[in-house]
């Protein structure tokens, strides 16, 4: 995980936690995020588009958020 620092340092103004690092480098070919009011969703979505199409796994035009 420590290989993607970089983006998920600089990804939002605030760094992304080690459990939203973890949803967003998940091999899974869907997420689902369930989590309260003010707890990084939007964040872990951002993360995880960010790293799919950084790492060619998908293109913009393909992800849904």
């Amino acid at each position: 995980m420590s290989r993607y620092a970089d983006l998920f340092d600089c990804i939002e103004s605030t760094p992304l936690t080690q459990e939203q690092r973890k949803a967003c480098i998940s091999a899974a070919p869907a997420t689902l995020v369930l989590a309260g009011a003010g707890t990084g969703k939007t964040s872990t979505l951002t993360g995880r588009a960010a790293f799919l199409i950084a790492h060619q796994w998908a293109r913009a035009n393909d992800i849904l958020c």
